[in-house]
C-alpha cells in the first residue's frame, strides 16, 4: 500500500475510533510506544520514508485488532 492511501485509512481509523480531539495524538503515540513527533510526522505526509510507512501500518494494525475484539 502506498503512503497517501496508507495515510487515508489511518485518519479515517483514527476519526472513526474518536482519535481527533485535543491530545489523541499524543495518547496514540504512547500506546504505541512510538515518538509522536514521528507520528505527526507520517500522519501529515511530511516523511514519506520507511519509517514513516511502519508507523502508519502501527496505527492500522492497532485499530483493526481493536475493531476484531
Amino acid at each position: 500500500m502506498d503512503n497517501s492511501t496508507l495515510r487515508l485509512k489511518c485518519k479515517t481509523l483514527m476519526a472513526q475510533n474518536g482519535y481527533f480531539e485535543r491530545g489523541a495524538k499524543k495518547r496514540l503515540a504512547k500506546e504505541l510506544n512510538i515518538n509522536r513527533n514521528s507520528l505527526c510526522m507520517a500522519l501529515s505526509g511530511y516523511r514519506k520514508g520507511k519509517a514513516s510507512l511502519n508507523v502508519l501500518s502501527k496505527i492500522v494494525e492497532r485499530f483493526e485488532d481493536a475493531q476484531r475484539a
